[in-house]
């Protein structure tokens, strides 16, 4: 009977363990993605476990449509990783992402509200070279688009820090 019991209760205990890793509460943000109540939450956002990853469903506080679906490999929701999409408030995809294990984007594209492609960017994990190809409303590529460069401020960082505070 005692082993019965032994083995009983750490299964209790293995299951308890399991759904608080797995029971994350919802959580409210302002618009400027600070956490907040309920009452003033501009974005909701709700966890759930799912394999080795946690997804994460944001929405609209207002309206209650989707804006995002992300997934993070731990409970600290710093790091993304594998797809991402973030919705305009129509429901058309504005953006679909991937990322590595790392949380390194290697691939983005980016719609138009109208539902056409407006940034195709990929990011080569092995040899670092990074590709856009952007198109304006009507397709047509567009030459010299910049899609992700390092902020740079022309007086420096020492200026970048005095025109900060």
């Amino acid at each position: 009977m005692k082993p019965k019991l032994t083995l009983l209760l750490a299964l209790f205990l293995i299951h308890q363990h399991i759904s608080a890793q797995t029971n994350i509460p919802t959580k409210h943000f302002d618009s400027l993605w600070n956490e907040t109540t309920k009452d003033s939450a501009f974005y909701i956002t709700n966890y759930e476990k799912l394999d080795l990853n946690f997804q994460a469903k944001t929405y609209r506080a207002k309206s209650g449509k989707i804006y995002s679906n992300s997934y993070f490999p731990d409970t600290s929701f710093s790091e993304q990783v594998g797809l991402y999409r973030k919705y305009y408030e129509t429901g058309q995809i504005e953006d679909s992402s991937f990322y590595d294990e790392d949380g390194k984007m290697l691939k983005s594209h980016y719609y138009y509200p109208t539902g056409k492609i407006w940034v195709n960017y990929s990011n080569d994990s092995k040899t670092g070279k990074e590709t856009t190809i952007a198109f304006d409303t009507d397709g047509k590529q567009l030459n010299d688009f910049i899609y992700f460069r390092e902020a740079d401020f022309s007086g420096g960082n020492k200026e970048w820090q005095a025109f900060l505070a």
